[in-house]
């Protein structure tokens, strides 16, 4: 879709300014959430290309293919520079995938209910791993 290239194109000024706003926002709300004692935690969520490059990449021409992917490899930078608690269910989602799971509506980018499903299975996991989560 033409939406999700511009969307995700890093070297568009709308899209790198969003950046700029993003790195503050985030430094912001790790100031924040530290100050009531508390960890903030970034959820990365990556595009339907990228969970399925074993399928996409082969029929994409290359250049629109990377594109799918840099506003997830900013989010990754801005974890790393920021020193963010982030998640990157990235390589879970890819090994459902590749075993023929249907994660992603065919004409959207949102997660299906599936998908959704595993995503929050992943989360609720890797949250609590951080000890995260209160106790039942």
């Amino acid at each position: 879709q033409p939406y999700e290239l511009q969307v995700m194109d890093m070297s568009d000024p709308r899209n790198s300014t969003g950046l700029t706003y993003s790195r503050g926002a985030l430094a912001e709300a790790d100031a924040l959430v530290d100050g009531w004692g508390g960890q903030l935690a970034v959820i990365l969520m990556p595009t339907r290309e990228q969970v399925y490059a074993h399928l996409t990449q082969p029929l994409m021409p290359a250049e629109d293919f990377a594109v799918y992917g840099q506003a997830y490899d900013a989010m990754q930078q801005l974890c790393t520079e920021l020193d963010l608690l982030c998640f990157d269910p990235l390589p879970v989602l890819q090994a459902y995938a590749q075993a023929g799971e249907h994660l992603y509506y065919s004409d959207d980018l949102h997660l299906n209910p599936r998908g959704n499903d595993l995503l929050q299975e992943m989360i609720w996991r890797w949250l609590g791993g951080y000890g995260l989560l209160y106790e039942e």
